[in-house]
């Protein structure tokens, strides 16, 4: 049964090792050049007329501005109850939904299709959700410090925690699939969204905090990236922000190597599967259930988004808002295509290592001034160009899941066919994923388009949010609104689909 030339030829591959390498080489250029960038810019008066390196050196002096302000402390406050305090809940309630349903689930193309339904509300993107707590909550309570603090917490909690049940509950099915202990593939699902959580403690999503802000709330809702954002970029206090950037950086070093630690005591590719064990233990109940109950609520929370003000908008901009739309989407979602199949490559031999590359990935991410730095350095500001390729690196947050996956998909594996069919049903999701939130996403082309005609819908309906929050008026906005939420609903459904019929029917098969 077991076939020891091919674990030897699988062993001796080196397309794991030159996957990974060209994920790390593009992560490279693209994300840490520009951490290097904003960490010498932190000790400069950086003068743009002079250039970075012509510019005066300062020494500390960004860094003693920065802790003198005083609001300092309360900034750093918000940033980790929102980032990681006030998050760690749902993800521990995800964690022990996704074990109920992997432990009593009969493992299957059902079960799994089932427990992905779970990613369906996050396929719906933030800004569709705060485009619900505008229209439907009242855009009143934005006015309130507390509910504003509780509203982003429910928010960005629930997206955590559907995730989590997802993850936590497919790689337990998984386990149970292939014969190992369930409870080693739930660990190893969990353990990567906790680190995934713990590497970014002080980054809570400041594309729905800069959304959710106003005067009368920054009290709970300023954070170190939104407070960083706004002086570098609108303020043009470049050092400054630079500083801040580094700051959290720092901050955030705990809980990146409490991060590394724990995936590497999780992700240990020691033990081989036996399917024979337990193929057909359980019932598929329990994730048609539970997988029926997403569903319901993913509808739910569109039929209630879709139903927002009726009237009429001008179908030549809009046309154009969805044109450039599918630009952004469409080739960003190849390069990424490109990236995630590296790195993949390496999940299932090497998923440590990947899994603690995705983890310092992701510590490098939300550094507009960097990046911003860095693209006009390339000679692609203002253009489809630099939002396509800053949108693509957004997908880094997928790298620790799918190194966790990897991980409990190859665990063992006699060859690299084999494993490849075992995680053909996870690229396809991840991709949909991908897709979905990167048209519903913003700040990539509010950081770097200044051409009204390259708007994307996303960044239309910003305008109308922000429109809202300083007039208190509903505006007639409904196609705007259907262009932008279908298509992330039927990605989602089709990528749900596409994974349970892709997904393995027998570990021998």
């Amino acid at each position: 049964m077991q076939q020891q030339p091919q674990t030897s030829a699988k062993n001796n591959s080196p397309l794991p090792v030159v996957g990974l390498l060209l994920a790390a080489l593009g992560g490279f250029i693209f994300l840490v050049v520009p951490a290097i960038q904003s960490f010498w810019m932190s000790f400069i008066e950086y003068i743009p007329a002079r250039g970075m390196f012509n510019s005066p050196w300062i020494g500390l002096e960004n860094y003693q501005q920065l802790f003198s302000t005083y609001q300092f402390a309360p900034i750093v406050a918000n940033s980790f109850i929102l980032g990681l305090a006030g998050i760690i809940l749902p993800v521990l309630l995800g964690s022990a939904v996704g074990l109920i349903l992997a432990k009593i689930s009969r493992s299957g193309k059902l079960s799994a299709m089932m427990i992905a339904c779970w990613l369906l509300p996050v396929f719906l993107p933030e800004s569709a959700y705060s485009v619900l707590a505008g229209f439907r909550g009242g855009v009143e309570i934005l006015g309130f410090p507390d509910k504003s603090r509780l509203l982003f917490l429910l928010i960005s909690g629930f997206r955590w925690f559907c995730f989590t049940v997802f993850l936590s509950g497919i790689c337990g099915l998984i386990a149970k699939h292939r014969g190992f202990a369930l409870i080693k593939g739930w660990l190893g699902g969990s353990g990567a969204a906790t680190a995934l959580l713990l590497a970014r403690s002080f980054s809570p999503s400041m594309e729905l905090l800069l959304i959710l802000q106003n005067p009368l709330n920054y009290e709970t809702m300023e954070t170190l990236d939104t407070y960083q954002y706004k002086s570098g970029l609108m303020m043009a206090q470049y050092s400054f922000s630079a500083a801040a950037w580094v700051s959290k950086l720092l901050m955030q070093l705990p809980g990146l190597l409490i991060a590394v630690v724990l995936i590497f005591l999780l992700l240990r590719n020691r033990v081989q599967p036996n399917p024979a064990q337990n193929p057909a233990s359980g019932t598929s109940v329990l994730a048609v259930v539970g997988g029926i109950l997403a569903v319901v609520l993913t509808l739910g929370i569109w039929v209630w988004f879709s139903t927002i003000p009726t009237g009429t908008a001008s179908s030549m901009e809009i046309g154009g808002y969805f044109v450039n739309s599918l630009i952004v989407s469409v080739f960003s979602l190849v390069l990424f295509a490109i990236l995630l199949a590296l790195f993949l490559t390496a999940c299932c031999r090497l998923p440590r290592i990947a899994a603690i590359l995705g983890l310092l990935l992701v510590e490098l991410q939300c550094n507009p001034i960097g990046s911003f730095m860095f693209y006009q350095e390339l000679g692609v500001a203002n253009t489809h160009i630099n939002v396509v390729l800053s949108v693509c690196w957004s997908g880094v947050m997928l790298f620790v899941p799918a190194a966790a996956i990897g991980w409990i998909s190859g665990c063992g594996a006699q060859n690299f066919a084999g494993t490849f069919r075992r995680i053909l049903p996870f690229f396809v999701l991840f991709l949909g994923l991908f897709f979905a939130n990167s048209w519903g996403s913003w700040l990539n082309e509010y950081t770097f388009l200044f051409d009204r005609s390259k708007y994307t819908l996303s960044l239309a309906l910003r305008e109308v949010i922000t429109g809202i929050s300083m007039s208190g008026e509903m505006p007639n906005c409904t196609p705007l609104l259907l262009l932008y939420g279908i298509p992330p609903l039927l990605v989602g459904v089709v990528s749900v689909i596409l994974f349970g019929l892709l997904f393995p029917k027998a570990e021998n098969t």
